[in-house]
């Protein structure tokens, strides 16, 4: 029965991301090496939180999974418990219901644990399931520490900070978590209500394990031991305690260090510009965009994913019913709404289809191949038509003059809108006539930058 259990525990700890098939075997090695069980050699090892593997086997087993602080628990549930109780079978009451106590335990209870802790209360249990060292901790802030036990492990390390900042992030509403390098080790923020909150620190040696690990979450190919971390980008639909999210990751290698950015995008409450955490100037200035009947919009932020976000709200924003097509090089697996045409080697085919098929609203990325002129004119033609919003890498004043370098004719009249996104929140502006009038007459690349700016 133990063994079914465990071999059920890490086939789902790697079906959720949580570990790699790798990281499974090691953990069996170690496991059966030392004699644990194998959430015990998940723990010890780093490669998962005892959170983790509390979360995993309580939904096995059909009980709630629970992660208890001190000041939280309901003392009238403490009070018929003494210290020798609940020190010998590492049990925590969490709340009193009219006819039950609710208690946190380490382990599955057995008919004998269960016929003490009633006895003790003096009415039926129910259990919850509860990492030990949180209860072992909560113990020993009650009752004084046990010197004789050691605690058990807390998963330190980088998967320890990866999901402590997650937990963290999602109960303060952020919108995206970022590890970014800088002189004195790994930064830590939040984006939250638009802006970038720094939420703490952590070592210079975690760079690599933290990469690393954030890969293992989103499924995205690792690096070879010992190598730089490359830029890689990756998508992933989960649960996190009771959320359901999609969490979209960006690792941007630079000289200056690896900056890893994770996106939040929560499925369980609907989709718009609110929820990316945009300021009220930021979002009506965005839906202003989204009631275009047509034109051409720019959508730029520092990676594609952040551009991919934000043209995703401002489509999902718009409740008029109009139809909208993405053109892209993934599948955007959180998005049912969009008619999606997806084809990494036959993106321009697929944007002919896209065109055809007369979406009212076209969201097409830059990996189309923007080296084609006919690509562009058939989007710049489309923008005629209907609204697209163009996403782009960088700044909307590089992919503008790009798009007016390549595209043969018609740019000035389409363009409505250059939407910028960075860590300052997003800008949303309107091409005023100089710059539409530079755009027809071929002006020069330095002269169109600089328009934009003025914009």
């Amino acid at each position: 029965m133990r063994a079914l259990e465990e071999q059920t525990l890490g086939g789902r700890a790697v079906e959720c991301g949580i570990i790699s098939p790798d990281e499974l075997a090691r953990a069996k090695r170690v496991a059966t090496e030392h004699g644990l069980s194998l959430g015990d050699a998940l723990i010890e090892t780093g490669i998962a939180t005892e959170d983790q593997i509390v979360a995993l086997r309580a939904a096995e087993l059909g009980i709630p999974a629970v992660f208890p602080y001190a000041n939280t628990l309901d003392s009238r549930a403490l009070t018929p418990f003494s210290e020798q109780v609940l020190r010998r079978f590492e049990a925590l009451p969490m709340s009193r219901e009219e006819d039950h106590v609710v208690v946190a335990l380490a382990e599955v209870a057995s008919p004998a644990t269960r016929h003490a802790l009633e006895d003790a209360a003096g009415m039926p249990v129910t259990f919850a399931l509860a990492g030990r060292h949180r209860i072992r901790n909560i113990l020993a802030d009650r009752f004084g520490p046990e010197t004789s036990r050691r605690a058990g492990p807390e998963g330190s390390g980088a998967v320890g900070a990866v999901y402590v900042h997650l937990a963290r992030a999602l109960d303060e509403g952020a919108t995206e978590l970022r590890f970014d390098h800088d002189e004195r080790g790994i930064v830590v923020r939040y984006r939250i209500g638009g802006r970038s909150v720094e939420r703490g620190r952590e070592h210079a040696s975690e760079q690599l394990a933290l990469c690393a690990r954030l890969r293992v979450l989103v499924g995205a190919p690792q690096e070879p031991d010992g190598a730089t971390p490359f830029a890689t980008t990756g998508s992933v639909r989960t649960r996190i305690g009771a959320t359901n999210v999609v969490l979209d990751l960006s690792v941007l290698a630079g000289a200056g260090g690896v900056s890893c950015r994770l996106g939040i995008i929560r499925l369980d409450s609907p989709v718009s510009l609110e929820t990316l955490g945009l300021g009220g100037s930021s979002v009506a200035a965005l839906r202003r965009v989204g009631s275009f009947g047509h034109g051409l919009v720019l959508v730029a932020a520092d990676t594609s994913r952040h551009a991919r976000r934000l043209a995703y709200a401002i489509a999902c924003s718009m409740d008029d019913g109009r139809s909208i097509t993405c053109v892209a090089s993934r599948l955007l697996e959180h998005e049912p709404r969009f008619t999606q045409l997806v084809a990494p080697d036959r993106l321009p085919r697929a944007l002919r289809a896209a065109i055809r098929h007369a979406p009212d609203v076209l969201i097409v990325e830059d990996e189309v191949a923007w080296d084609r002129a006919e690509e562009l004119d058939a989007i710049v033609r489309a923008a005629s038509e209907r609204l697209v919003l163009l996403l782009c890498t960088g700044k909307t004043s590089a992919a503008l003059v790009d798009l007016a370098v390549r595209a043969r004719s018609g740019l000035a009249r389409v363009l409505s809108a250059l939407i910028d996104a960075d860590d300052g929140g997003v800008s949303v502006r309107e091409p005023g006539p100089e710059l539409r009038g530079a755009l027809e007459e071929r002006a020069s690349p330095r002269r169109i930058r600089d328009l934009v700016k003025g914009c």
